[in-house]
């Protein structure tokens, strides 16, 4: 059984999955399946996957390395894909890199061994963002309440720690002996939409301030341009999910709803207020969120962050 099992949704990537297989088959960590799945890619990207393979072949049997290319039988989107994938992995553990984005070459050999070390669930790192211009930020993330379930969901839901999927590695029991909800098409929120339904079968949580991944960040992804009305709706049943997580506390509760509002008012900024309301109103079952923009101009004139301290203390008076 490999150590790590690696999943790669392709799809649209011919600029860039060069790079990304050369990050990947340049990893220091031995033992690992690579499993390349084709969302029914229209452009060149398994064909020059495919030369970047035989370029390393030499490698892979040094190293034990397996790679196997898999298409989805009609386009799936990223979340039906990875779930995919999921199926197929027969590492110890498993991790996600999209196909536009890379890895440094022992990103895997140190979460690895952290997972080891401590037998955590679920083993994160920071990730670097990569824009344009060649520019770099690093997005650091945290878990200063604990390594237990419900403190982890605390981190997330004040914004210290992330539900990005690609910069963490997950015990392979944890994701293929439960069944989750996967959307197919969808094209926003897919990595929130797993993370908060794995997060409830893991109790521990650990993390390594560490650059582990490299996104890439380009001028046409989702925070840019408009997104379609069927994908905000998803957006917006997420949030909506999260709000129903059967939190242990009320304090989560509230802080719950105050991150899903936060969220869907970021939206409106970026999409449209109009849209968003026609969106949220349309499901008719979001009374947190309705509120939500009962409050609109104040979330424009004001901070969101003081926004949402302002509708817990509400929910706090009002419960």
């Amino acid at each position: 059984m490999p150590k790590v099992s690696i999943i790669v949704p392709v799809y649209g990537a011919e600029k860039y999955i060069e790079r990304c297989a050369r990050s990947l088959f340049e990893q220091t960590l031995d033992d690992i399946e690579f499993i390349f799945v084709d969302d029914c890619t229209p452009d060149r990207s398994i064909d020059i996957l495919k030369v970047v393979i035989e370029k390393f072949r030499l490698r892979f049997g040094e190293k034990k390395y397996v790679v196997r290319i898999e298409r989805m039988p009609m386009n799936s989107g990223q979340g039906a894909v990875r779930r995919h994938g999921i199926q197929l992995a027969t590492g110890d553990y498993i991790t996600f890199c999209d196909s536009d984005d890379f890895m440094p070459e022992d990103a895997v050999e140190s979460l690895y061994n952290l997972a080891v070390e401590s037998d955590a669930d679920i083993v994160s790192g920071d990730m670097e963002w990569l824009y344009d211009d060649g520019t770099t930020k690093r997005s650091y993330i945290s878990l200063p309440y604990g390594s237990d379930r419900e403190s982890v969901y605390r981190a997330l839901l004040s914004k210290e720690y992330s539900h990005t999927l690609c910069s963490k590695l997950f015990k392979n029991s944890l994701l293929q002996e439960h069944e989750y909800i996967t959307l197919m098409n969808h094209t926003n929120g897919e990595d929130g939409m797993l993370f908060y339904q794995v997060l409830q079968y893991a109790n521990k949580v650990v993390h390594k301030n560490a650059v582990v991944y490299s996104y890439y960040q380009n001028s046409q992804s989702s925070t840019h341009v408009r997104i379609k009305d069927n994908a905000l709706s998803l957006l917006v049943d997420f949030y909506n999910y999260v709000v129903n997580i059967p939190y242990k506390n009320t304090y989560l509760k509230h802080l719950a709803i105050c991150y899903s509002t936060d969220c869907v008012n970021e939206f409106a900024l970026t999409q449209g207020y109009k849209r968003m309301k026609q969106i949220v109103d349309k499901k008719g079952t979001y009374p947190y969120l309705s509120f939500s923009y009962r409050m609109k101009y104040l979330t424009v004139k004001q901070n969101l962050r003081w926004y949402a301290k302002l509708i817990l203390n509400y929910l706090q008076l009002n419960k």
